[in-house]
């Protein structure tokens, strides 16, 4: 999916969803309003919110469904137990509704490998062209997610949306991977693992302070830095720069092996970024937080998930088809002539220099 049409965030986790869903349902939002993908045991569901208000939900469990469709106030108006008894109405007030549908409860034969959106043809694509984006979609469990994210809109191409299916994919596996001592574990290109230890950091929204007024624009802060994700602390924000990460090897992969012209997501660039900018409040203004995480397991994750991104950047600033966008490069290059560049060598201990092809 293209990121100009959606913004994708698993970790926008609504108060509604949490009352009823798992702990990490999968999230679009678009036009102002989201769509949620959610498990709750053996029963798969999907809700439609907009202005806080639940819109339309839909559950399946096994061969059974239900589905409500409420008015702006969440009374229920229409009800019933086929998909195809669902309003069109529905559909056009709510576009991206029927795909995330037809992907996430199968009504496309995910094993149809002629159908480009089918889950066996993407997987086929992964396979051949991208293994590290393969290896992420294997090994998890709950592929529905994937098949959620990874739905191929008209006229998109299918690097586009396997880039977002593999980023959003990760956040999960990350989740089921984690080990029971770290607060949070982080799946590896490489397929390494590293975890953030437990402990509890600030709020990753206070890195804005640091930002410059051109900086505080894009799109990125208002999506993890504000509201209820920018509430979350540093062990999100480094899946967020794992999961880039992700997505832009799976970009640089299938451009190459697929021979099409791509830019990867500069997320990755911002996700660097952020976590510089919040190791360096970390140091300025929270020293006791700041020691405890020097002496524990987060050098080494951060250090490895830095390495990462710089491998990334370095092979999309020298790739043809799968490239950094010029702007992104020079921000990334303004970065490592900043005061957080030094806080980060501090951190990790080594020193940081701009990837190679990117300078």
């Amino acid at each position: 999916m293209n990121f100009s049409s959606w913004v994708f965030c698993w970790s926008l986790l609504l108060p509604f969803v949490l009352t009823t869903a798992s702990a990490h349902p999968t999230v679009l939002m678009q036009d102002g309003f989201s769509i949620i993908m959610y498990q709750v045991g053996n029963k798969t569901g999907i809700q439609v919110e907009k202005a806080g208000i639940m819109r339309f939900e839909l559950e399946k469990q096994g061969e059974n469904i239900t589905f409500r469709v409420r008015d702006a106030t969440g009374k229920v108006t229409q009800q019933g137990n086929r998909f195809d008894a669902i309003p069109t109405s529905v559909f056009s007030a709510y576009p991206g509704l029927k795909e995330s549908l037809d992907q996430s409860f199968k009504l496309v034969d995910q094993g149809d490998l002629s159908n480009p959106n089918s889950r066996a043809s993407k997987l086929r694509i992964l396979k051949q062209h991208n293994p590290a984006g393969y290896t992420v979609i294997d090994r998890l469990k709950n592929k529905q997610s994937f098949d959620f994210f990874s739905g191929i809109e008209k006229g998109e191409s299918v690097v586009d949306a396997l880039d977002t299916g593999v980023h959003e994919s990760l956040h999960l596996l990350d989740g089921e991977i984690e080990k029971q001592d770290a607060q949070a574990s982080y799946f590896l290109i490489d397929q390494k693992v590293v975890d953030a230890p437990r402990m509890k950091t600030f709020h990753r929204s206070q890195v804005v302070k640091l930002m410059s007024r051109e900086e505080r624009s894009d799109h990125y802060v208002e999506t993890y830095l504000e509201g209820a994700s920018g509430a979350q602390g540093l062990d999100i924000l480094l899946d967020e720069l794992n999961a880039y990460a992700h997505g832009a090897w799976t970009t640089i992969d299938l451009s190459e092996g697929l021979n099409e012209r791509h830019t990867i997501n500069p997320g990755l660039v911002a996700m660097m970024d952020y976590t510089a900018k919040y190791l360096r409040l970390a140091s300025e203004e929270q020293k006791n937080l700041y020691q405890q995480m020097r002496n524990s397991r987060y050098p080494n994750t951060i250090d490895a998930l830095w390495s990462q991104a710089e491998q990334v950047l370095n092979r999309a600033c020298a790739s043809k088809r799968g490239t950094l966008d010029g702007t992104w490069k020079g921000r990334l290059n303004r970065l490592y002539q900043t005061l957080e560049k030094a806080t980060v060598e501090n951190f990790i201990g080594r020193r940081l220099e701009v990837p190679a092809s990117c300078r």
